[in-house]
């Protein structure tokens, strides 16, 4: 399926009403003017899998995540809410495909935030394509910590 400038109209996975579905098109349509990767956009690897852009780092690189719960703010970015992060990637190596694919958020019912109060549903998000395998990165994730010494207590 191909990006359009419209937003995709939502398909329900909870107790979404019509307040909800107006906030998610609002929300998604401002979401698509952005043409660069955002976090909870796919990620297809040279291997076949997809995962979900889940973490952005401030140097242009991203994590990429096969779980996750993305929350649909305000301004149509999404943050990840938790997931099992991967070795980043440079976001300036990935193409888009045009393609879209449905995939899983929420927001806070009628932008009430509160326990139990977030409503999950379906829409289509971006796909880019990763030139090279997860992981390949110039430098760790995280660096290695240093090694503890021994010391002979006397």
């Amino acid at each position: 399926m191909s990006a359009t400038a419209t937003a995709p109209a939502p398909s329900t996975v909870g107790h979404l009403d019509e307040l909800d579905r107006a906030t998610i098109a609002i929300r998604m349509a401002r979401r698509l003017r952005c043409h660069a990767p955002q976090t909870a956009d796919y990620v297809r690897f040279p291997d076949g899998r997809i995962e979900r852009i889940s973490e952005p780092l401030p140097d242009g690189r991203a994590q990429t995540s096969p779980d996750g719960r993305f929350q649909l703010r305000e301004h149509g970015d999404c943050y990840c809410t938790s997931a099992s992060h991967n070795q980043p990637i440079a976001l300036d190596s990935l193409r888009a495909t045009g393609e879209r694919l449905l995939g899983d958020a929420w927001i806070w019912h009628h932008d009430r935030r509160g326990p139990h109060n977030g409503v999950d549903f379906r829409v289509a998000f971006s796909v880019f394509e990763c030139p090279r395998a997860a992981g390949v990165t110039s430098e760790p994730a995280v660096p290695e910590s240093p090694k503890p010494t021994q010391r002979r207590i006397p």
